[in-house]
C-alpha cells in the first residue's frame, strides 16, 4: 500500500457539522468541497472516582475494520 501525505491546513474546519462519542473529531472541508473525516488516539486524564482512560486500541480498531472493508475479492 502507497502512503500519500495531504496537507491539510488551508482547509476549513466544518464547525457547523459534529459527530457523538467518546473522541474529539474534526471534519475539514478540501478546496473541492469534499469532506474529510479525523479521528486520532486520545488519553483521559481521571477525575474524581474515574481513571484515565485510553483510546488507543479503539482507533486501531476502527483502522482495521476499514481496511478490511476496502478489501476487494
Amino acid at each position: 500500500m502507497d502512503v500519500k501525505f495531504i496537507d491539510t491546513t488551508g482547509w476549513q474546519e466544518t464547525y457547523w457539522l459534529n459527530s457523538g462519542g467518546t473522541r474529539e473529531k474534526h471534519i475539514l472541508q478540501d478546496e473541492n468541497d469534499d469532506l474529510w473525516y479525523f479521528k486520532r488516539s486520545e488519553r483521559k486524564p481521571g477525575k474524581g472516582n474515574n481513571p484515565e482512560k485510553y483510546y488507543k486500541d479503539e482507533f486501531w480498531s476502527e483502522i482495521i475494520a476499514y481496511q478490511i472493508g476496502n478489501y476487494s475479492i
